[in-house]
């Protein structure tokens, strides 16, 4: 449609009378008109230019007079501005001003210029559908684009309304509590979005294939080696893996049992085969994959942005409502969703904001992990690496853990890294003595308590294995209470747990690790 017709046809979806009635009553009653007014009227919702100039002058005078404005104020303000020509001059702005029966109907003027509003959009949203219907393309993704355009114009307009508040709410007690599920606890929630970031070649994606493997074999998680958990499926989305060159090989390091691993391959349309999956045109078919395998656990995104469509990853907007699509899938199927993204090239902020793309990658994510590979003097090229967290909603005070790749498969750490993850990435971290002293504390109950007594000279070589300093164990032992005794006349000296411990809990860090 050409724009001559288009402003013809929009003539008819639009009021003078009442959008003039509406900016008189604001300039005439101000004080009691433009305040309520602005919590549910948009200058968008005026049709006119010059209307809209008018409302916003008014808006502005009544703010930098403290609540007051009328045509005097209102004439001076535009004339010292420059801007009183583009509205029409005085005369047009007398003409405005006079054209309202009573300013006490206000909200009832409001209301038919929001109703025009309404049907503008509606009808830009119909003849945009069947733009979108007459282009090219598989019918799915035409009929997709339809209905999203036609969803976001139903709220374009100001939310006046003739038959009372829209707003719906409702008392707490009538909201049914659902507890967290937990597909790796305090780590990866179940039925929402996490995210596992950091800079290329850190191990993110060794990472998620130690996830499958535990997984699809029932291996316990690395920070509970004590609690098996149920036997899964996973769903693998892989756009710059080679499936069969590198993710298989991987998989088959780690252990995985390859069955339970099912694999995206391709998306068959209409118009033939896609090697991409948007998010926006094909959450049904996804669906319908996850209701084929019973018993799938989680759906892997290695990088999240390739499933994003054509969403620019840079828009807040685009990303938030492709996001939010995903986060809503994943509640009504209850499998967790991990994507991989990247760090941006700056390192002078904060771990969250340093995510690739728009900043709706973390707000929409629930759980956020990093993976960085700490360089030391000397291993300049590369030393520990970390699995370290940067946004959890459903934890209190997650704590990260080291880890080595040795031959394609991940080794954990034995005890939790306690720093920051923001000093760390910077490069700032000092550990105070406290936090050595508490892993020392920690590393002695794993090695000693309810266990045959240890030579301390093997102690002293599995801590220094641990980066855990002579001084801060033997602080450590002499707090603890550890008994020391030599096996034999000319044995060596042993350690002991001690066998009247008062109030061992002192001494728990809430967690539990697994033995060197």
């Amino acid at each position: 449609m050409n724009q001559a017709k288009e402003t013809k046809v929009f003539e008819q979806y639009y009021s003078l009378q009442a959008e003039g009635a509406l900016l008189a009553a604001m300039i005439v009653d101000g004080e009691k008109v433009i305040g309520p007014l602005l919590e549910r009227f948009g200058v968008g919702d005026l049709y006119r230019p010059e209307h809209r100039e008018i409302f916003n002058a008014i808006v502005e005078c009544w703010r930098a007079n403290d609540g007051k404005v009328d045509l005097v104020l209102l004439g001076e303000w535009l004339k010292v501005r420059g801007r009183l020509a583009e509205i029409g001059g005085v005369d047009y702005l007398v003409q405005v001003a006079e054209s309202v029966p009573s300013s006490a109907s206000w909200e009832y003027y409001a209301r038919i210029v929001v109703d025009c509003a309404r049907l503008r959009n509606a009808h830009q949203s119909v003849q945009g559908a069947l733009r979108h219907l007459e282009s090219d393309g598989p019918i799915d993704e035409r009929l997709a684009r339809c209905e999203e355009l036609l969803a976001s114009r139903q709220s374009a307009a100001s939310p006046m309304s003739s038959g009372g508040c829209r707003i719906e709410l409702v008392t707490m007690d009538k909201i049914e509590p659902i507890p967290i599920e937990w597909l790796w606890p305090n780590v990866v929630p179940m039925g929402m979005i996490t995210l596992i970031v950091g800079k290329p070649d850190q191990g993110k994606s060794f990472v998620c294939m130690d996830m499958i493997s535990r997984i699809t074999t029932g291996r316990p998680w690395p920070d509970s080696p004590e609690t098996p958990q149920p036997v899964g499926s996973v769903m693998l989305f892989s756009f710059e893996e080679d499936l069969h060159r590198s993710v298989r090989l991987r998989l088959d390091d780690c252990g995985a049992c390859n069955p339970k691993v099912h694999a995206f391959r391709s998306f068959r349309s209409d118009n033939g085969r896609s090697e991409t999956i948007d998010v926006h045109c094909h959450l049904r078919d996804l669906e319908q994959a996850v209701a084929s395998i019973p018993d799938l656990r989680l759906i892997v995104f290695d990088p999240i942005t390739s499933c994003l469509g054509a969403a620019d990853q840079n828009s807040q907007a685009e990303v938030r409502n492709a996001l939010t699509a995903l986060q809503s899938f994943a509640q009504r199927t209850g499998v967790a969703i991990v994507g991989i993204s990247h760090f941006a090239k700056r390192t002078d902020t904060d771990a969250i904001y340093r995510i690739l793309g728009s900043v709706s990658f973390a707000a929409v994510s629930r759980s956020i992990w990093c993976v960085h590979q700490e360089k030391t003097p000397d291993k300049p090229r590369g030393g520990p690496r970390m699995f370290l967290p940067v946004k959890n909603n459903y934890a209190i005070e997650p704590m990260g853990r080291s880890f080595d790749i040795v031959g394609g498969a991940l080794e954990w750490g034995m005890l939790p890294v306690l720093d920051d993850t923001d000093e760390i990435l910077s490069n700032r971290r000092e550990r105070p003595s406290g936090s050595k002293k508490q892993d020392a504390k920690q590393f002695l109950r794993e090695q000693l308590e309810g266990k045959e007594p240890m030579a301390s000279e093997a102690i002293f070589e599995r801590a220094k294995d641990l980066r855990i300093p002579d001084n801060r164990l033997k602080e450590a032992k002499t707090e603890l209470g550890i008994e020391a005794f030599k096996s034999g006349f000319q044995g060596q000296w042993m350690w002991s747990w001690p066998r009247n411990l008062p109030n061992p809990t002192l001494f728990q860090s809430g967690r539990k690790f697994s033995p060197l």
